[in-house]
Formats: structure tokens, sequence, C-alpha cells
């Protein structure tokens, strides 16, 4: 919120040849730079020193202390995401050795009954 007007400040002064006769200059340019409470601002550039005071102090604070608990709880959720994604390989791999167990089981049993079956015919 406080970084609002010195922005529109910043942009209509550093594009003041681009923003003639437009609503911003007529309201930045023209009313509000001259109104007695904010001629003081405009005039000592209050607000850009404002806006770049602000952009300074964020950037020493993310320095300082760049492990917010925004970024903790991403990396917890992207550890819960890669421990989800081994379960589900694990149970995936689990589940492919018991189908090639219960083929093979049924093969033998399989072959067993058609060498039995083998058997009672040449009887």
């Amino acid at each position: 919120l406080f970084c609002i007007p010195p922005l529109i400040q910043f942009v209509a002064t550093s594009l003041s040849e681009y923003v003639v006769v437009t609503d911003l200059d007529a309201i930045f340019g023209q009313q509000i730079r001259f109104l007695i409470f904010f001629e003081i601002f405009f005039a000592n550039n209050v607000f850009i020193i404002m806006m770049l005071s602000v952009a300074v102090i964020t950037l020493f604070a993310m320095l300082c202390f760049p492990n917010s608990e925004t970024a903790r709880r991403s990396r917890d959720m992207a550890k819960r995401l890669s421990n989800l994604e081994n379960q589900a390989a694990e149970s995936e791999r689990a589940e492919r050795q018991a189908k090639l167990k219960r083929s093979s089981e049924g093969e033998g049993a399989g072959a067993g009954a058609t060498a039995g079956g083998e058997a009672m015919q040449q009887v």
C-alpha cells in the first residue's frame, strides 16, 4: 500500500514526456502536485524515496532471513510429495511382483494339468 503512490509518481516523473495530456498527467502533474499538503512531498521526492527505502529494506530482510515460513512449508510439501511418489512406485512394484508370482504359479498348475491329461490319454 505504501508503494503505490511512489510508483505512480515515479512513472509519471520518468515518463513525463509520454504522459502529456493523459489522465495521469492531469491528476499527478496538475492537481495533486499543487495541493498544499502534497506539494511538500512532491518537491522533496518523498514518495520516490519511500519506494526506494521499502525496496532496500526488503532486499536486506530477504538476504538476512531467507528461510521464511512459506519456504519451509514449500520444502515440507515437496518432501511429502516425494514420499507419496516413492510409496506409489513401491506399491506398483509390489503389485507387479505379485502378478508375476501368480502368473508363474498359474503356469505351473496349468502345465501339471496338461501333463496329467496327456498321461491319461496314453493309458
